[in-house]
């Protein structure tokens, strides 16, 4: 799904931005994901936020939980983040966006953290994270 953005909506991301810093679109006009201060990685490594954003299950034929972030990079960039897969197929998956076309899909559970790590061109992009 493509998204024409005005520049504005744009952040720009900086080196080593933390969760809680970024302006998250988790959903609307009903919230689909939500910050969570039980479960971080942070206990592993305190370099990371002490906080998390969880999906909130989607309830519904063909529901998703869809978590975006419109931003610029003035390079082509590298983003990286740390993430606890807990899904079960046939009805569940992970799939990470970038600019509409997907480009990592997670099919079933992981144990423990596990990396994540995408490109993205120069200039506005945008990213989500879909559960369906």
């Amino acid at each position: 799904e493509e998204h024409e953005c005005h520049p504005d909506e744009f952040l720009v991301l900086e080196p080593d931005s933390v969760v809680t810093d970024i302006p998250w679109n988790f959903g609307s006009p009903t919230p689909q994901w939500r910050m969570d201060d039980t479960v971080s990685f942070s206990s592993e490594n305190t370099k990371y936020s002490s906080s998390s954003i969880t999906n909130i299950p989607a309830t519904g034929t063909s529901a998703t939980s869809d978590l975006k972030l419109h931003f610029f990079v003035p390079d082509k960039a590298t983003i990286s983040c740390m993430v606890l897969i807990d899904i079960h197929m046939p009805f569940e998956s992970l799939v990470v966006f970038v600019n509409g076309s997907p480009r990592n899909e997670y099919n079933e559970a992981i144990d423990g953290w596990v990396k994540v790590l995408t490109g993205f061109t120069a200039g506005g992009n945008t990213g989500m994270f879909r559960v369906p």
